[in-house]
């Protein structure tokens, strides 16, 4: 056998390995983010910290309100604005209660709360969680990322894109 022959062969098989590796990939991932939408249909399992360090799970949150979780950054612009538009909707529509959620220290948490004039028995509470942990339980997100869930604690909705207003409104509206 020539050496052009070989190298041909080598390089043939070279190929065919690398595509059948991005195959086994791409089928892994899907998997992997297949297994993960199934995981967030019921609220997940976590521990979360409160600004005055109590640490909260899905049995201490309310039952008796439909929640919405929101994942956020304080570097967010974005998230200001959503979150604005969250606190005129829970003015308008008590029916559902705001998990403020973000892997921000405890410190900057509280200021970017402090940037809202928020009444306090409003149903709105923030929270932090390590952004490993957060990945871990919701998987991939941008930020803002919310996700709705029923009082029965199964998700109704997740959104990530076009979110403003009126498109709450009608989920919240629906949710009900």
């Amino acid at each position: 056998m020539s050496d052009k022959s070989r190298i041909k062969r080598i390089l043939l098989v070279c190929i065919i390995v690398l595509i059948l590796s991005m195959v086994f990939m791409i089928i892994n991932k899907r998997t992997q983010e297949n297994r993960l939408s199934q995981k967030i249909k019921v609220l997940p399992n976590f521990t979360f910290k409160s600004l005055d360090n109590h640490l909260i799970t899905p049995d201490s949150i309310s039952s008796d309100r439909n929640t919405i979780i929101m994942l956020y950054s304080s570097d967010c612009l974005h998230c200001y604005n959503i979150f604005d538009q969250m606190v005129n909707l829970i003015s308008e529509m008590p029916t559902f209660q705001i998990l403020m959620v973000s892997s921000d220290s405890l410190e900057t948490i509280s200021e970017f709360k402090e940037k809202f004039d928020l009444d306090p028995g409003m149903p709105i509470k923030f929270y932090q969680c390590d952004k490993a942990e957060l990945a871990k339980l919701f998987g991939h997100y941008n930020y803002p990322t919310l996700y709705y869930y029923d009082q029965g604690k199964h998700l109704i909705k997740k959104i990530t894109q076009n979110i403003d207003a009126d498109n709450l409104r009608v989920l919240i509206k629906s949710g009900n």
